[in-house]
């Protein structure tokens, strides 16, 4: 059936995945996120930096306006 051949292109894609050769030490580091997005490694972790700024920022800002409202 449609279902019984989409299963096993699935599998075979699989396997053929993870006989993957071992990365160089020349080629890009890269991260695999949620839904299967890759990125390299040095992007994430500026993304992830500038993220968290973003967050402590925002949180001293509310605090500040908490402390000024009381």
């Amino acid at each position: 059936s449609r279902a019984e051949a989409i299963a096993a292109e699935s599998a075979s894609a699989a396997e053929q995945t993870s006989i993957a050769a071992a990365p160089t030490p020349a080629e890009r580091v890269m991260v695999v996120l949620p839904l299967g997005i890759m990125m390299d490694r040095t992007l994430f972790l500026v993304i992830a930096v500038l993220s968290g700024l973003i967050l402590l920022g925002i949180i001293s800002i509310i605090i500040t306006v908490l402390v000024k409202n009381h």
